[in-house]
């Protein structure tokens, strides 16, 4: 299938199995770099912080060199919490330092969630109100002061999962906060990808792409098992092989005239940085093949489409 008119096809360190920024077997920054590029992607997001250069010269010039774009960076924060709002900005002025420095147009919001004894505790409508209100708070400083656009990233495991939970998030901020959807996590809570993006064209700003294995999802929760045990099983399968219809996001997205950045994920844990190399050369076909990544975009190689290369 020809690549459609969406945005950039970049890739997250989290597909190269990097969560934490320093932790042992990691493949060195300047080899996922080097390997974004090489295998074709345009762009990538900063991962953890400290993973990445946090120096906005440095890193603008590691990206120069590769020619790859930086989309955006995370603030993964309680904005359940009013009290916290002190430390959510700060982490969003850490954040936008070196993001916007580096050239990145996006903030991510992730809200981090409440556990209990069985796992997830789901919001209440007065907590919900609570993220809601944060989450304006955030977008309109990182737009006001650092010409950034907010994308919230509704999350397994974390306050805001499911499809209802995302609705009545969206009525709450009425629609001031766009998603960046999260395809695989989307249909590992249950709902469906693509006729989410039907329904709320103007809603879905950004795009992480993931497959989701149904058995090892349905074991995982049946177990209790949380979402790092989860994604150590694989439940973030090969591109392809798993339950979510990429075909039917591409032409929801195509439809709704998506246009913004499209970023592999996969929670690929446990993998040496070949195996995860191999794994990203393989989900970047795989993905372009159903339709994803702008026109005029590189090959693999690097050279121009339509060069002949």
């Amino acid at each position: 299938m020809a690549a459609s008119g969406m945005g950039m096809l970049g890739i997250n360190p989290d597909a190269f199995g990097v969560w934490l920024p320093d932790a042992p077997g990691n493949t060195p920054w300047e080899g996922f770099l080097d390997a974004a590029s090489e295998i074709g992607y345009e762009a990538v997001e900063l991962g953890p912080t400290g993973y990445l250069p946090t120096d906005p010269g440095l890193l603008s010039d590691a990206l120069a060199q590769r020619s790859l774009t930086l989309t955006c960076g995370y603030a993964a924060v309680a904005f359940h919490d009013p009290a916290a709002r002190d430390a959510m900005l700060e982490q969003l002025r850490r954040t936008a330092h070196t993001t916007v420095g580096a050239g990145a147009a996006y903030v991510m919001a992730l809200a981090r969630g409440e556990f209990g004894a069985v796992g997830r505790i789901a919001p209440d409508e007065a907590r919900l109100q609570e993220i809601a209100d944060g989450l304006v708070v955030l977008s309109r400083v990182a737009a006001e002061e650092y010409g950034l656009d907010l994308v919230f990233h509704p999350h397994v495991d974390m306050a805001i999962e499911t499809a209802d939970e995302i609705e009545r998030l969206l009525d709450a901020t009425a629609g001031q906060v766009p998603l960046c959807l999260d395809v695989g996590q989307f249909a590992f809570a249950g709902g469906d990808p693509a006729a989410f993006i039907a329904s709320h064209p103007d809603q879905v700003h950004y795009l992480h792409l993931r497959d989701l294995d149904e058995t090892v999802r349905d074991r995982c929760r049946a177990e209790g098992a949380d979402f790092d045990t989860a994604a150590r099983r694989d439940v973030f399968c090969e591109p392809g092989s798993g339950a979510v219809d990429f075909a039917a996001v591409v032409a929801a997205a195509d439809a709704a005239g998506f246009d913004g950045p499209v970023i592999v994920e996969r929670s690929y844990l446990g993998r040496t940085p070949d195996e995860a190399r191999a794994s990203a050369e393989r989900s970047f076909h795989t993905y372009r093949r159903f339709g994803f990544g702008r026109d005029g975009g590189r090959t693999p190689e690097g050279e121009p489409k339509g060069s002949g290369s």
